[in-house]
Order: structure tokens, then C-alpha cells, then sequence
């Protein structure tokens, strides 16, 4: 029988299942062949009933390497570099850290933690195993030192911020990961950690299957991640959701000893219907695939990241494309499904006649992309589907 990860409760209840998905849903592959071979494993998401983390019992860390090309940067987008500037200036003006060193914890490709610096007008350090030099312009990375290795580890790194951003879904040990969290902070008096991650209980209410994939062992809803953050001597935590709310954004700082919070913030009772919304919701999407089949229509998704590769696999329809502006990732395929990666600049050359958005705040950005390449298909948000 399986453990939280986050509190060490021993029993979890189950969520659900899924029998064959890709071990990596961002990797750069470079051929339909490979992409098509790429390894599965199982998800099989359980909840604790003691502080409302998700987790998935038969992940397996060894099954992903991050050290091999992996692009997960948003930074292509404006919207992503306007909520960023955003979320930083926040985190500037309130915690005072112009100036203030700067510490990053799963950094990727620095982008954010070089725009915190130039924000801030500061330095940075950032530790991340996927990182690739020369994303950032010469100026930026001069104010950076990057380390690209594994977090755990290396003790002594710190800053007066100590950020932690999408990278704690992806561990397996989040009690450890997060106390290391406070550890760093420690180090430097009035230091502040601030982690952005999923909210699962978007997930839940809209039983978003395309969100739940393998590099993602570990879901947060608000309490859970309080509960993390308070277990591992964090107080002050402050808790808001972003990004059309599918983030949440906590702070805390290192000056308590561990507390409980309290109970969950989800029903475990009302998690069994989860499963069958989701079961429901992929039936009416192939309904809509074979639909589109049988009168000839090509169907294309916006975005060659984790949404579309979870949505595949679990629809099990090909697709004609996915369209991404990110430039590493055009040209590539997508993991399970071989789907190959195109830019907008190749969409008169393609010209689906449906679009799927996979994140709708995206949406202004799409069509502005469309309307300069003279497309009108029709466009349909990932979470339109019932």
C-alpha cells in the first residue's frame, strides 16, 4: 500500500487510472519513428484522505531523463512574459527585493530567473539538469551562474528569494524537496520562498484528463500545498491563483517550527465520479474525431506541450499537427502520438480546418497568428467538450 509523498498518511484513495502514457510529454524528438517508440508506463493517481495531495503511486523516477533535450520554456509567448513580469514585480515590491539576490530551483532555461534579475536589478543563481546555455541575451546571463544538475544535493545554494516554479509537481519526495526549499531560505535572513505549480482542483471540477501526465507525479491543491509548505517550517503562507486560474502562487518564510494545517480541501467522496467524467469526456471526443473523420476534416492543436501530448494519448485520434510558437520545438514529434511540430508560419501550408486550443489564454495570441496568415478554421478550447 502506497504513502503521501507529502505527509506520510498510509491510506489513499484512488482517483485514477491510466494504462499506457508517454514517460515524457516536452522532449525535443527528432523523428515520427522514434517519437512512436517512445516508452509508456501507468499512472494510477491516489489522494490522501489526511491532506488532500494527489500523487502517482507507480511513478518512477528512473524513467525520466531530463539531462536529454527537453523544452519546456513558455517564454516564446506574451501573455506567459507579461503574467512573469507580473508575478515578479509582486514579488519585488512586496518582499523589497531590489537589489536582492536571487536563487532558482528548476530554473530550465533561466529565462524566468533573467527577467527576475532584470527586474530586480540583481543577481541570480539557478540550478536545473535541463538547462541550455544561450537562451538569454549576453547582458542577462552575465548576471546569472547556472548550475546543471539535480537540486538535491547541493546544500548552501540560497538567496533572498528562493524560487521554485513548476518543478515541484515533478518530485516524487515532496516532503524532502520542500524542507530543502526552507533550508536554502534559511541561509539568508528574510529570505522568502515563493512556489508556483498546477491547481488540481481546476483539474477536478473540470475533469481535465490532458493535464494529468507522467513527468507530473505530484498535484497540489491549495490546502495540500499550505499543509507542504507548513510541515516543512514555512509560516506567513500566502496563497493566490494566476494565469487564468491554473496556478497557484504561495509564499512563505523560514521562521516556525512545522504545524498542521488542518483538513483537506477536497471531498474524497465526491472523487469517485473524477474518473467517469473524464471517461465520458474522452468518449465525446472521439465521437468528435470520428465525426471529423467521416466527413474529411483535418484537425490540428495549438500548443506541442504537455496538454496535447496528455490529450492524445488518452483520445487515441491522430491529429494533422501541433502548432507551436516556441522555434526549439518546430520540428520536432510529439511523444506517443508522432504528431509533427509546426510553427504559424506554416499553417497556409497546412491549413487545418479545426483548431483545438489547448490552453484558451492563449486565445488573442492564436488569432492574431491566424489572421496574419489569412486562416479563419474553426477553433475549439480543449475544455469546450462535454
Amino acid at each position: 500500500m502506497s504513502a503521501c509523498w507529502s505527509c506520510g498518511h498510509a491510506d489513499l484513495v484512488s482517483v485514477l487510472s491510466f494504462a499506457s502514457v508517454p514517460t515524457s510529454s516536452v522532449s525535443l524528438v527528432r523523428s515520427a519513428e522514434e517519437a512512436l517508440e517512445w516508452p509508456t508506463a501507468q499512472i494510477e493517481l491516489e489522494a490522501c484522505g489526511r491532506c488532500g495531495f494527489l500523487q502517482n503511486s507507480a511513478f518512477d523516477p528512473a524513467m525520466i531523463d531530463y539531462r536529454k533535450p527537453y523544452e519546456e520554456s513558455q517564454a516564446s509567448s506574451p501573455t506567459f512574459v507579461e503574467f512573469a513580469t507580473r508575478t515578479i514585480e509582486d514579488l519585488r515590491d512586496r518582499f523589497e527585493l531590489t537589489g536582492e539576490p536571487i536563487f532558482e530551483v528548476g530554473c530550465g532555461k533561466a529565462e524566468w530567473l533573467a527577467l527576475a534579475c532584470r527586474l530586480c536589478r540583481s543577481s541570480g543563481i539557478g540550478i536545473d539538469p535541463s538547462f541550455r546555455p544561450g537562451r538569454v541575451d549576453s547582458a542577462d546571463a552575465a548576471r546569472m551562474t547556472i548550475i546543471p544538475e539535480f537540486f538535491d544535493g547541493h546544500r548552501g545554494l540560497t538567496g533572498r528569494l528562493v524560487a521554485c516554479r513548476h518543478t515541484l509537481e515533478h518530485i516524487q519526495d515532496v516532503g524532502h524537496f520542500a524542507g530543502l526549499l526552507a533550508e536554502s531560505a534559511r541561509i539568508t535572513d528574510g529570505s522568502v520562498v515563493f512556489i508556483e505549480v498546477p491547481d488540481t482542483s481546476r483539474i477536478l471540477e473540470e475533469a481535465a484528463f490532458w493535464d494529468v501526465y507522467f513527468e507530473h507525479c505530484s498535484y497540489f491543491t491549495h490546502r495540500s500545498l499550505e499543509a507542504l509548505m507548513a510541515r516543512s517550517g514555512l509560516g506567513d503562507v500566502e496563497i493566490d491563483r494566476g494565469y487564468g486560474d491554473q496556478y497557484l502562487l504561495a509564499t512563505g518564510r523560514p521562521h516556525r517550527p512545522p504545524v498542521d494545517v488542518g483538513a483537506p480541501d477536497i471531498d474524497l467522496a465526491d472523487l469517485g465520479s473524477f474518473a467517469a467524467r473524464i471517461t465520458d469526456t474522452v468518449t465525446a471526443w472521439r465521437r468528435f474525431f470520428d465525426d471529423a473523420d467521416a466527413r474529411g476534416t483535418s484537425i490540428a492543436m495549438w500548443g506541442a506541450s504537455s496538454k496535447t501530448v496528455g490529450f492524445l494519448s488518452a483520445v487515441g485520434r491522430p491529429i494533422t499537427c501541433a502548432i507551436d510558437i516556441n522555434p526549439a520545438k518546430q520540428g520536432s514529434f510529439l511523444p506517443g502520438s508522432g504528431t509533427h511540430v509546426i510553427g504559424p508560419a506554416d499553417l497556409p501550408d497546412a491549413r487545418p480546418d479545426t483548431i483545438i486550443i489547448t490552453n484558451p489564454i492563449y486565445e488573442r495570441e492564436i488569432r492574431a497568428d491566424l489572421d496574419e496568415a489569412g486562416l479563419s478554421p474553426e477553433l475549439i478550447h480543449i475544455d469546450g467538450m462535454e
